[in-house]
Parts: structure tokens; C-alpha cells; sequence
């Protein structure tokens, strides 16, 4: 998918989520019990990673039809995530999402891949299993970038923030638009 293909559009969904962010906090601080608003911001965030990453041609070829996102560990989203992709696609595929509770199922076949908080302790094992493949890993604790996904979720200041690693994305092969590049914060890999 050209990174331009999508402009229009991409900046429109971009100013939406920063007005979700805005909204995050200006109804108040995001809390514990705010874990059904964080889990919908970050299911707009997965669904808008998918629209600004650029995959390398062939390279997720078990489903054509689709981009999938897949769920590794417990679910955090629910219904959330289905509701926000309903009717939706990425590059003219629709998304669907492929719930996975344990690193034994397959996690072939997925785009993009969160890493549930369930699963932080088996961290380097995922990512060794999905290394050489071009998949978009997103770990859900915090400093899962500079472990090695290509994105990670924070809270800060209140808010979903999200980190990036350019040196996995750089070894999975995915190109990530420069729009979303200015909203995150660029992470090393720890050695």
C-alpha cells in the first residue's frame, strides 16, 4: 500500500484519535478504573497502526483477504476491537482479529501482533518466533519497545502514549509512515 494513498483520509483519523486523546484528558485522569477507555483507545491505535504501516509485498501471504491483527494472551479489548474495525479496511482488505491465548497456537498470518500484558515474561521467546517474518509487534507493557517490538504502550502524563522501535521495524521489513512517527516517541533497543 503507498504511504499516499491514504492521505487525506489518514490525517482525518489521525486528528480523530488526538481528539479521543484529548478527551482521555480532559474527562479526567485515566485510572485504573478508566480500563475500558484505555482499551478502547488502544484498539483505535492498533486498528490506525495497521493504516500507516507499510508492509513489504508478499509478505503476509496466508491471508490475502485480510489484514489481520492478532491478540496474544488475555484480551483486554473484548468486543471493543471488533467494534471499532466493523465495515473497515486497510488498503482495500477488510480486518479481522485472530485471538491467540497462548504462544503454543499459531501466530502466523497476523499483521500486526499485541503482546497482552499476560505474556510480557515470554516476551523474547514471541518475538524469537516471530523473527524473519514481517509482523507488526505491539507489546501492551511498557518498555516492550526497548525489548525488541516495534511498538509499545505507555501511559503518561494521564494519557495512551506509544513508543517505537525503528530498529525492529527495520528487521521486520515495515515501513512506518512519518505521520505516525511524529506522534510517537522513538526508543533504542537496550543492548
Amino acid at each position: 500500500m503507498p504511504r499516499d494513498a491514504c492521505a487525506p483520509k489518514g490525517m482525518a483519523w489521525l486528528l480523530l484519535l488526538l481528539i479521543v486523546l484529548s478527551f482521555t484528558t480532559a474527562s479526567g485522569p485515566l485510572r485504573a478504573n478508566d480500563r475500558a477507555l484505555e482499551y478502547r483507545v488502544k484498539a483505535e491505535f492498533l486498528y490506525n497502526f495497521a493504516r500507516f504501516v507499510e508492509w513489504p509485498e508478499g509478505s503476509q501471504d496466508k491471508d490475502r483477504e485480510a489484514v489481520v491483527i492478532g491478540i496474544l494472551g488475555e484480551d483486554p479489548f473484548g468486543p471493543i476491537l471488533e467494534t471499532i474495525i466493523r465495515g473497515k479496511n486497510v488498503g482495500g482488505k477488510r480486518v479481522r482479529v485472530k485471538r491467540m491465548e497462548h504462544l503454543a497456537e499459531e501466530t502466523g498470518g497476523c499483521h500486526l501482533l499485541f503482546i497482552s500484558r499476560s505474556q510480557t515474561r515470554h516476551l523474547a521467546e514471541i518475538l524469537r518466533r516471530v523473527q524473519g517474518r514481517s509482523v507488526l509487534t505491539v507489546g501492551d507493557s511498557e518498555g516492550s519497545a526497548r525489548r525488541g517490538t516495534v511498538i509499545s504502550f505507555l501511559i503518561e502524563d494521564e494519557t495512551v502514549q506509544f513508543e517505537v522501535n525503528l530498529q525492529a521495524a527495520e528487521r521486520a521489513g515495515i515501513k512506518i509512515s512519518s505521520r505516525l512517527l511524529r506522534s510517537a516517541r522513538i526508543v533504542a533497543e537496550l543492548p
